[in-house]
């Protein structure tokens, strides 16, 4: 068959379907034009022909806008944007997009039933660039919608089926792998060729990526075409007007074509991009396309315990192992409480395990937790378990002591369905109301309810805490009270009920600061009931998220008065529980991220609490390879310690177990040990830090809680990757900071993130680069002397798998010195014509005096913990200034031994055995 009469065949069977052109499309012209695209679009693509795009912007000329292959340019300053175009591009010149950037008007765009985009994108690599919510392209009228919106590629075509419907397919694809499905794939600042193909013939839909197809990133859906109606809006934009959907990077190499183009072509395009060439559109390309490469991985099996999916030490022992957590001496830092119950950890109701067993190896786990992490002992639970508690913290008075109570358990007064009517929610007509004003059979409480109606709640556990404590010789520190018993109300719900509404008038206050004020007068009275014990005289009283969210919890300027002062001091106790890797950056229902964290600490900081203690648990599913792993879990809570966590509630929670053999039994502490480690690594961390933390603040960083609907400052400073969060306290009235980053994975699979990075920041309109790491990177930078810089690392020693599988050798830097009787200069080098603030390549060390002889030894506190140790050495890196010179070492308060033959001007690796 011919050219000519195949193209006959196919435009005629085209008109058949579509009778209604004529209809749409009335001017001559206009038809002229439709029908010659749907001539071009229906021819079969054979090697070595030219396929054309409609609109071709390769940017290298000296105006960025012109389109190469026709006369529809683009308009960068139609909506008041402006483009940088700039040199140095992978191709020639490319654009570079960032807050300025705006809508870009690309004229009219007619297409038939195909859609082809591709394009070079860099993500934004410069402070206040950050890849978070991208609209790339759309037509006006929606029939096509491209965007990169954090973790996912959205492809979204709007169009008539060849049945005469309308069809809507958004195209997601989650960017949760590895390699090209991975988010930070695309926000590592390179180029990468991308490519958005739709064929109406084919019902085919594919996402392009470096050449590939990659798994996952194609779909079938129902055949058909675009339509083009004279009155909607055909114009093709790139860019947004709205700030969170702006591209905030780098474009180039921008063709757009109204057909599908090969996947010969595709890999063609890439490969030139590789070689700087712009496109060329012969289809001639002869070689074969590579195998799409993996986008999906197994687990790193050194993120679990040694034996992982059966490990092979106890949870006793692996506590006993891990490294020790490098507190500052003389720390002052608050203990941590323990929520991850005694009894299972203890491995009870675990086979082969007897209470008399799992009594002793709870007395062992409490005594590492206070001794090695700093946890207060924990009382409370079954009576065995509890003597034996009650004993350990007798005879150790040095280390704080706690308990729980969960007023829920009692049951509640709260729940009771058999007070006076005046007790319920109810509306004008005398119906019983929900937390959301629905009318139902069920009775809610009624904030205006008495007070009296609900004292035996307090005058209940004040009994039970007498009983559990009946024995303890010395003080209780802190209860901690679950809660969970009041449900938050909706405004509306109060409105229907007229003595509610009436009460809240009268207080002059708004709808949930007068049911805060409510539920924290029930809650103070349950509390002052139980504090009434004259044991508890001192003890401190706090409650399970009592936290400054302002659309999901009670207001926390009425709540934070439910907990009584601890060192001066209330602290609010939001959650962060996470669980599963790819939930950190926001929420999901209860399990909350960094998002929720953020913007409860706005108003927990209004309220003058400028330290807090959160809940944490990084997860508890059955499967441990579903749960957030140590590396990651620990680069958020070293975060958390800027936001100004001084102490953790760590918590583990076997809720899909029935606690009554034989099965199922609770989760295997063996594998869960870890997460009692954690905080306390973190924590130690914070403690090297303690003045910044308690006598100076969180920066409000230049990113917003929320890109859609900002409503407070989200603590973060951009670094150009939404994967990489970074959070900034600093001294007050010095300009001393502590800084922390973590690169966040969404996945488990290995590979999912980098080890390390580069972090950009811009920090007192300065530009500072250092590394960070998915276990978190802390470092000191002190800036009160601005012509000598110091900048330092806190956590260089921590790894990035569970804490089992660490190095066995002590390393430190020599900067971070145990005793606080001496202060030394520090000194701060980076390679010469290193720019000012970048730090990715610096060296800090402790400086000597030339000619001085005596000194106040400097102390490093070593604990090794591992019984099985062989010959230990010790290293130093040093260098003389100038001439020899030499240090002497004592190992346990022994003789000194010498190394005296430093005369290398280098930093040189010396050893004394």
């Amino acid at each position: 068959m011919t050219k000519s009469s195949t193209n006959k065949i196919m435009m005629n069977s085209y008109k058949s379907k579509r009778m209604n052109l004529q209809l749409l499309y009335r001017a001559g012209l206009t038809i002229s034009f439709l029908l010659a695209a749907l001539f071009f679009s229906t021819v079969r693509i054979v090697n070595g022909q030219i396929v054309r795009p409609v609109r071709y912007y390769t940017f290298n000329g000296n105006n960025p806008s012109v389109d190469s292959v026709s006369s529809v340019n683009l308009n960068i300053t139609a909506y008041g944007g402006t483009a940088s175009h700039l040199t140095g591009g992978l191709v020639g010149k490319y654009i570079s997009l960032k807050t300025s950037g705006n809508l870009i008007d690309g004229g009219t765009l007619l297409l038939d039933t195909a859609l082809t985009i591709e394009f070079l994108f860099r993500s934004g690599n410069s402070p206040g660039n950050n890849v978070n919510s991208t609209t790339f392209f759309r037509r006006g009228d929606g029939v096509f919608d491209i965007q990169f919106a954090y973790p996912n590629f959205y492809f979204k075509t709007y169009y008539k089926s060849s049945s005469g419907s309308y069809v809507l397919d958004e195209m997601t694809v989650t960017l949760d792998g590895v390699g090209r499905k991975s988010y930070g794939y695309y926000t590592d600042g390179n180029w990468h060729h991308l490519v958005f193909r739709f064929s109406g013939n084919s019902g085919k839909k594919e996402i392009w990526v470096d050449g590939q197809l990659p798994n996952g990133f194609s779909k079938t859906v129902a055949t058909g075409y675009f339509e083009n109606p004279s009155n909607g809006n055909r114009t093709f934009y790139v860019n947004h007007m709205v700030p969170y959907q702006k591209i905030l990077g780098d474009l180039d190499e921008l063709a757009v074509y109204n057909y599908g183009i090969p996947a010969a072509l595709i890999y063609k395009h890439y490969t030139q991009a590789q070689q700087g060439l712009p496109y060329s559109f012969t289809n001639d390309y002869l070689g074969t396309l590579p195998a799409p490469s993996p986008v999906t991985a197994g687990i790193d099996i050194n993120e679990f315990p040694i034996g992982h999916p059966n490990p092979t030490e106890s949870a006793t022992d692996q506590l006993r192992h891990y490294p020790s957590p490098r507190f500052k001496p003389g720390h002052t830092m608050y203990p941590n409480f323990q929520w991850i119950d005694p009894h299972y950890f203890a491995s009870r109701l675990q086979p082969g395990i007897s209470d008399a067993v799992a009594i002793q190896n709870s007395i062992n786990i409490q005594t590492e937790l206070a001794q090695t992490y700093n946890y207060m002992l924990y009382i409370g639970g079954d009576a065995n378990f509890n003597s034996a508690w009650k004993n350990l913290a007798n005879q150790n008075p040095q280390w704080k002591v706690g308990m729980i109570t969960l007023r829920a358990q009692i049951p509640t007064k709260l729940w009771s369905q058999s007070l006076p009517n005046d007790h319920y929610l109810q509306n004008s007509n005398g119906q019983y109301l929900n937390a959301n004003g629905t009318v139902q059979n069920g009775k809610f409480w009624r904030p205006t309810a008495p007070l009296s109606s609900f004292s035996s709640d307090g005058s209940t556990m004040k009994s039970r805490v007498q009983s559990a404590i009946s024995g303890l010789n010395r003080p209780l520190d802190l209860i901690n009270e679950n809660g969970e018993v009041f449900y938050l109300y909706q405004n509306s719900a109060m409105a229907l009920d007229p003595v509610v509404t009436a009460a809240k008038n009268a207080s002059g206050l708004g709808w949930q600061e007068f049911l805060g004020s409510k539920v924290a007068e029930n809650e103070i009275a349950y509390r002052d009931a139980i504090l009434s014990l004259p044991q508890l005289a001192n003890t401190a009283f706090s409650e399970y998220r009592i936290d400054g969210q302002r659309d999901w919890s009670f207001r926390y300027e009425y709540m934070r008065n439910v907990m009584t002062p601890i060192n001066g001091r209330r602290y609010a106790t939001s959650d962060l529980y996470p669980r599963w890797p790819s939930n950190w950056k926001t929420w999901s229902g209860p399990w909350h991220g960094i998002k929720w964290m953020v913007e409860s600490r706005h108003y927990e900081i209004q309220a003058g609490d400028k330290l807090f203690s959160p809940f944490v648990a990084a997860g508890w599913d059955a499967n441990p390879e579903n749960d957030i792993r140590p590396a990651q879990w620990m680069g958020l809570l070293k975060l958390m310690g800027i936001l100004g966590a001084e102490f953790y509630y760590a918590g583990y929670f076997n809720e899909a177990s029935s606690y009554m053999p034989p099965n199922p039994p609770p989760n295997d502490p063996k594998g869960y040990a870890w997460q009692a480690a954690i905080p306390a690594y973190a924590q130690a961390i914070t403690s090297r830090y303690e003045d910044i933390l308690k006598n100076g603040n969180v920066l409000p960083g230049d990113m917003m809680n929320d890109y859609v609907s900002p409503t407070c400052p989200g603590y973060q400073f951009s670094a150009g990757d939404v994967r990489k969060v970074v959070m900034v306290r600093k001294l007050d009235n010095v300009e001393r900071y502590a800084i922390s980053g973590t690169i966040q994975p969404n996945t488990n699979m290995i590979g999912n993130v980098e080890p390390e990075g580069d972090a950009m920041i811009s920090l007192n309109n300065q530009t500072l680069n250092f590394k960070i790491r998915k276990q978190g990177s802390t470092y000191i930078y002190d800036n009160s002397s601005p012509s000598n810089p110091i900048f330092y690392q806190l956590d260089a020693w921590h790894e990035a798998s569970h804490p089992s599988r660490w190095s066995d050798d002590f390393n430190i830097e020599a900067e971070l010195y145990d005793n606080s009787n001496v202060t030394y200069n520090l000194k701060t080098t980076v390679p010469a014509g290193t720019q000012a603030g970048d730090y990715r390549n610096f060296t800090t060390c402790i400086t000597f005096p030339n000619n001085q002889t005596s000194f106040t030894p400097i102390e490093y506190q070593i604990n090794i913990r591992k019984t099985a140790q062989s010959t230990m050495y010790f290293w130093v890196h040093a260098r003389s200034r100038s001439g020899q010179t030499g240090m002497s070492v004592s190992m346990d308060n022994g003789s000194s031994k010498n190394i005296g033959c430093i005369n290398d001007t280098n930093l040189v690796w010396y050893r004394l055995d």
